[in-house]
Order: structure tokens, then C-alpha cells, then sequence
């Protein structure tokens, strides 16, 4: 969100977001980048609601299947799926927020300790998945 980009405008994760956004907002579900040619070529509109949330999770032609791969259940297929929100996310709906510098993290949590969020600092959150070698 605009707001999210404001607050934040560094290298940042949202680590944890209230899942009520999903069905309180307007939200497209990609399954791969949402900036790529395959993405944008689909309409918006084919890419809101409960089955294309639900394609997130599906197999993909021409990979290994999710078995394989290793992924738990809550994990999308593609390590670049995105999820766009058209709406603002207020803080109070963001539990936490990753960071790839500690200065970063210990600035935010300075700055914005009146939020009540978790502002902290993992390079793991920033690493590629497992299975990156199958997604170049």
C-alpha cells in the first residue's frame, strides 16, 4: 500500500499481515511475479477471488510437482507469487515487520514504537527458497 511504502521504504517484509485482508479488501492473486509479462497479460478481474487464490497453490506445468519440492501447505507454488492489495493496510493490521539491516530494524522500532509492532532484523526472510534452483 501506499501507506505500507511510505512507512517503509526500505528493504522490508511484512512478516506477518491480519489474513482478514484478504477477504476485506480487494486483493489480486498472482502466482508468479505481479510484474511479469504472464502476469499482467491476465485481467485483473481473473486474478481476484477464491480460485485464483486457490491457483497460488497449484501444480505448474513443466515443474516439479509440490511433493517434490517440499512444500508445506501454506506455502505458494512459486516463490514469486504476489499478492496486491488495492487498498490501504493500516498498521494495525500488520503484526510485524523484517528487515535486512539491523540499523534499519533498531531505527524503525525507535521510530514507530507507538505502532505496537515487531520490527526486526533476519536475513533469512530475504535468502531464496529451496527450491530456487527449479524457479531461474
Amino acid at each position: 500500500s501506499t501507506q505500507a511504502k511510505t512507512l517503509f521504504p526500505y528493504t522490508t517484509l511484512f512478516r506477518s499481515i491480519k489474513r482478514d485482508i484478504l477477504w476485506e479488501k480487494p486483493c489480486a492473486f498472482c502466482v508468479e511475479n505481479a510484474a511479469s509479462t504472464n502476469a499482467t497479460s491476465i485481467p485483473i478481474i481473473n486474478r481476484m477471488g477464491v480460485n485464483a487464490f486457490n491457483r497460488l497453490f497449484d501444480e505448474i506445468a513443466g515443474k516439479p510437482p509440490r511433493m517434490q519440492l517440499e512444500l508445506p501447505y501454506n506455502c505458494t507454488t512459486n516463490p514469486q507469487a504476489e499478492v496486491l492489495v488495492f487498498n490501504t493496510i493500516e498498521p494495525s493490521n500488520i503484526f510485524g515487520v523484517v528487515f535486512s539491516s539491523q540499523i534499519r530494524a533498531n531505527e524503525y522500532a525507535h521510530r514507530y514504537s507507538n505502532l505496537n509492532l515487531q520490527f526486526v532484523y533476519d536475513q533469512n526472510f530475504f535468502r531464496p527458497r529451496k527450491d530456487f534452483e527449479y524457479w531461474r
